[in-house]
This record gives structure tokens, sequence and C-alpha cells, in this order.
């Protein structure tokens, strides 16, 4: 025959579980920066080519003018000039296109997002552990109801039942801690940050509710 041990124990696991999951999940949560770093990664190649012309225009010429003064030289030396000039023109447009798209971050949105996707995993944990409580209801009160106690003591018994604790997960100082943060150099570990102290602070949630609900069974005497 079961004991109430033993159904402690199943919460027990069962939050354990939950909790190391849920917290697991929100850490795994990434901004959507990928093609910020991808582009800021990425080679500057349109202006590769012509900083090395002209930079092999203007040795040439430099070495030219010194041993031979030909206008020649002075032609590869100009050429030079403008080939470094364009490419030093690509490569700072290229910054200010990095640079342009960077800023068109919306952190609000981040925020947002996170705070969504932590909805979603705080729905479905919550849905999780209400339905394996709710099966281990009629397994309590079946053990109640069959064992040599007293009617009494079996209705008493029986309260203890009827509304296990639920799982009170909210993204409330999550979105209150997200306020406080702006949009600066730093933001985006700031969100990080946070939201790694709101997934231990929904695992303890999730540990205190699971004694709460082991300590009411644990005054069932049966």
């Amino acid at each position: 025959m079961t004991t109430i041990q033993e159904i402690n124990n199943r919460i027990i696991t069962k939050g354990n579980q939950l909790a190391n999951d849920t917290k697991e999940a929100i850490n795994d949560i990434t901004l959507r920066k990928k093609e910020i770093s991808s582009l800021k990664q990425s080679k500057d190649v349109p202006s590769r080519p012509w900083l090395l012309v002209g930079s092999t225009c203007l040795a040439i010429s430099a070495i030219g003018i010194i041993s031979n003064d030909s206008k020649w030289f002075y032609y590869v030396g100009t050429l030079g000039i403008i080939a470094l000039s364009v490419g030093f023109t690509k490569k700072n447009a290229r910054k200010s296109e990095i640079k342009g798209y960077s800023s068109n971050i919306n952190i609000d949105e981040e925020k947002a997002f996170i705070v969504e996707q932590c909805n979603k995993i705080l729905d479905k944990t919550k849905k999780d552990w209400d339905n394996f409580m709710d099966s281990l209801k009629s397994e309590i009160q079946n053990m109640i109801k069959s064992s040599s106690i007293s009617e009494e003591k079996k209705d008493e018994y029986l309260s203890f039942t009827y509304y296990p604790e639920t799982l009170s997960l909210s993204t409330l100082n999550l979105i209150n801690n997200f306020d406080t943060i702006f949009n600066d150099s730093n933001f985006a570990s700031q969100i990080i940050l946070e939201k790694a102290k709101f997934a231990n602070e929904i695992a303890l949630n999730i540990s205190k509710t699971v004694n709460k609900q082991t300590e009411i069974y644990n005054r069932i005497k049966i």
C-alpha cells in the first residue's frame, strides 16, 4: 500500500524536476541580436582591394621617384591616392552601416520578447504541476477513505486534499527589473543578468510551494 511519505517523495521529485527545467528554459532564452554580431565580425571586403591597390601604387611611386624622377611615377602615386580615398570611403561607409544597424535594435522589443517567452514557460510549468497534483488527489483520497481511521478524521484529512497548492508564478518582478534597464552599451548583459536572477527566483518559488504541499500532507496520519 502506498504511504503518505511515498506520495510526498513523488511531489518532491516532481517539484525538483519542474524547478530545474523551468530555470534552464528561462536561462536558454537568448536576445534576438545574432544579426548584429555576425555583421560586426564579417570582413570588410569592399574596401580591402582599394586600400591594397592604393598602398601598392604609393609604394611603387615613392621608390620610382627616388630612383628615377619620371612623371610616370607621379601618375602612379596619384592613382594610389585615389584608390586609398575610395577604400577609406567604403570602409567608413561600412562602419556607419554597422553602427546604424546596431542602433536600430529596440530594447523595449527585446524586453517584451523575453517576457513573452517567460510567460509561456511559466504557463507550461503551472499546467504541468496542476495536472500532476490532480493525478495524486484521487489516489490520496482513496487512501484516506480506505483507511481504518474514524469518519471524523477521514473528513478532516480529505479537506486537506480538495485544493492542492498551486504555483504562483508571474513575470511581474522581471518586468519591474527590466524597467530599470536603459538603452546603453551594456543593456544586453544587464538583461541577461536580470533574466538569470529571475530564473533562480522562479526555481525557489517552486521549491517553496513543494514544501508547503508536503507539509500539508504530512498532517495526514493513516
